[in-house]
């Protein structure tokens, strides 16, 4: 039995079916929004009312947050991303 995916990596997994090379995480009128992002251009992916249990578990990881790199290998193959405060990995 497989462990369930957590949000954060079902945002990343559909970051990265859109080509993006990073994910953002902001809030604005009581919502946290997320963005991912591919060179200068951001795009909304999803966003949650931040009284629910999935903005709680955004804010409670920032460091996963700003670890979640989306980088992609020069042959087009997505990388892992990075774990709290890490380097991506090949």
């Amino acid at each position: 039995m497989s462990k369930p995916k957590t949000l954060l990596e079902d945002l990343c997994e559909h970051a990265l079916s859109c080509g993006a090379q990073s994910i953002e995480v902001e809030y604005k009128d009581d919502r946290e929004w997320v963005f991912a992002r591919k060179g200068e251009t951001a795009f909304g992916t999803a966003n949650f009312e931040s009284s629910s249990r999935d903005a709680k578990e955004l804010r409670e990881n920032p460091e996963l947050l700003h670890s979640a790199y989306l980088l992609r290998g020069s042959n087009g193959a997505a990388r892992t991303p990075a774990v709290a405060g890490g380097e991506p990995t090949t």
